[in-house]
């Protein structure tokens, strides 16, 4: 048996080593663009100098020789050919497959902003961030930077400012929503950031989008205007408003895809023996029940580790396919956060739990957690995300009427003991 993998990041190397383990005899081969493994949820570490580059990787160095693992590196597969099973490489090679897994990840979006896109491909001063190649051009950049421009207040563009900022480059981060992390947080926790950043010397705006790229006269960017008519200096500017799915050419009218390539409980794509995992896929989610993308790292590790054991010829579903957790800490203040944030609808109730250095919040229906925000002491989430993820139904002995009480549970409110020592669940 033939396993073909591309792609050499969570999804593909967690695939590559759960189908080491289950045949030992396998032909397994990946393909991959980048010529080292690293973990991309670091590449903000590496900018900051937190982390060299030899400390990135997340599987150890051996990792492919140990496991009898051909790894084709520097090589991007330009075309999957599903009719002859096999793929097309950039240097013009045909490799074959018995099984495949797509595991290609997902490319910046680049919003429509007037001389942005062009300012991408042909400057130095104008950068995404998704590989080690970014990370590498954004630091050098940093040392002669004065001032930079940070599109988009989520977690990849808070990461990047701080590590500007440690760097000693003046940051201006801006987000269209009226707060930071609109996908992870509500207003209120999102405002306790914001202050801390802006304690630590990094603006935010919020609020506003960027209208257009200003360059100088020697061709240099100069700044960005934004929608309400001002100007903010920056002389390098990093895109970080998220990313979508991205795959090889492939014949689409045998492959499904909607946002990103559709695929069952069991990785299956639309095309027999044709897998999908990671931020390229979209798979069936817990909380939504609806195929949707789960760009996280948790989510691509088991996507992988499904696929393998089904491309072995091993029945198996993928379980606890939870998309809506978020972990977080800046300036030493952590926060989790699971589910919906804010109610979908009137259908839904809150409760919340604050205080000078906590905030805790979470989202209810009909006795079920759907969300949550676990912000300060983050010891009790938990939890908290158990029971949201399992739509556990919290009995009223449980929250006695006064759901602030879901703050206060630990697993010992779940369980009893037996005369024997044993314990078994109680609720």
């Amino acid at each position: 048996m033939k396993y073909l993998i591309i792609g050499a990041s969570a999804a593909g190397l967690s695939c590559a080593k759960t189908l080491r383990r289950l045949d030992n005899n396998g032909e397994i081969v990946v393909i991959s663009k980048d010529d080292m493994v690293y973990s991309r949820c670091m590449l903000h570490y590496f900018i900051s100098d937190d982390r060299p580059l030899d400390k990135m990787r997340f599987v150890e160095e051996d990792f492919f020789d140990k496991n009898k693992i051909k790894w084709i590196r520097n090589t991007t597969v330009m075309e999957i050919r599903p009719f002859n099973k096999s793929v097309v490489t950039s240097d013009g090679a045909e490799h074959t497959y018995d099984k495949l897994l797509i595991a290609t990840g997902a490319t910046p979006v680049i919003p429509s902003i007037e001389g942005l896109a062009e300012g991408i491909e042909k400057r130095k001063d104008i950068f995404t961030l998704r590989d080690i190649g970014d990370a590498i051009k954004i630091k050098k950049a940093a040392k002669t930077s004065r001032q930079a421009v940070v599109i988009g207040g989520g977690l990849i563009g808070l990461d990047v400012a701080v590590s500007l900022n440690k760097q000693g480059v003046k940051v201006t981060v801006i987000e269209v929503k009226d707060h930071i992390l609109p996908q992870q947080l509500d207003k209120t926790a999102a405002q306790r950031y914001e202050r801390m950043f802006k304690d630590n010397g990094i603006d935010i705006i919020t609020g506003q989008s960027v209208s257009n790229v200003i360059y100088g006269l020697s061709g240099k960017v100069k700044g960005v205007t934004l929608s309400d008519g001002s100007f903010v200096f920056a002389d390098m500017i990093v895109v970080a408003v998220g990313v979508k799915p991205s795959f090889p050419r492939i014949d689409k009218c045998h492959l499904k895809i909607e946002n990103g390539i559709i695929v069952d409980q069991y990785q299956r794509t639309s095309i027999q023996d044709i897998y999908a995992a990671g931020d390229v896929c979209q798979s069936y989610e817990l909380l939504t029940q609806r195929h949707i993308l789960t760009p996280i790292w948790p989510s691509a590790v088991k996507q992988g580790q499904t696929a393998a054991y089904n491309m072995a010829g091993i029945d198996r579903h993928l379980i606890d396919n939870f998309g809506f957790k978020n972990s977080m800490k800046f300036f030493g203040l952590s926060t989790i956060s699971y589910g919906y944030v804010e109610p979908p609808d009137d259908s839904y109730n809150v409760a919340i739990c604050s205080g000078p250095n906590y905030y805790y919040k979470v989202v209810y229906k009909e006795n079920v957690l759907y969300g949550a925000i676990i912000q300060g002491d983050i010891s009790g989430a938990g939890v908290i995300g158990k029971l949201i993820q399992d739509k556990y139904n919290l009995s009223n002995k449980l929250v006695r009427n006064d759901w602030n009480n879901v703050f206060r549970l630990t697993y010992g409110d779940f369980f009893k003991q037996n005369q024997d020592g044993t314990f078994e669940f109680a609720c």
